[in-house]
């Protein structure tokens, strides 16, 4: 009595870890600020973005240089592995090496793009927040040359 026959689709967590870059986010978090870096894990691998890497994944927590925040389950997906690793291939048009920017085009900004596609959904606003903030105070920030590197490097992990 109510069994079901047939395939049945496994439902994969998606997850966001959220790392501190700066000591100061111990303050600025609790404004809701901060300076971030995240990866967006699915299938036991996560998925980042950053200069000198484009698109790459990691071991889910190995970030060099920046410590572990929290892990944030932002929702379920039924897509497969393969269909994961189709929307990645898909986004790596939309962050190829070379592009990053601080405030217009890092991390956060692809974990968001990666969620979006996976989920339909972004995420937390605190995430990216700092970026936002530098966007509408262009004129005040460094030259785009200094916004161009990540603060956690890319292409060691596997792509």
């Amino acid at each position: 009595m109510g069994e079901s026959f047939g395939p049945r689709r496994h439902t994969e967590a998606v997850v966001l870890n959220v790392y501190d870059l700066t000591p100061s986010n111990e303050y600025l978090y609790g404004l809701g600020l901060g300076f971030y870096h995240s990866g967006l894990v699915i299938y036991g691998r996560e998925w980042t973005f950053g200069s000198g890497g484009g698109i790459f994944s990691t071991a889910p927590k190995e970030v060099p240089n920046a410590p572990f925040r929290e892990s944030i389950v932002l929702g379920t997906t039924k897509l497969g592995p393969s269909d994961v690793d189709r929307i990645i291939d898909k986004l790596r048009s939309t962050f190829p090496d070379g592009t990053y920017n601080l405030y217009k085009q890092n991390c956060n900004h692809f974990s968001e793009a990666l969620a979006k596609q996976i989920l339909k959904g972004g995420l937390p606003g605190w995430v990216n927040r700092m970026a936002t903030l530098g966007q509408m105070f262009s004129c005040l920030m460094p030259d785009d040359d200094a916004m161009g590197k990540a603060p956690v490097g890319g292409g060691s992990g596997s792509s």
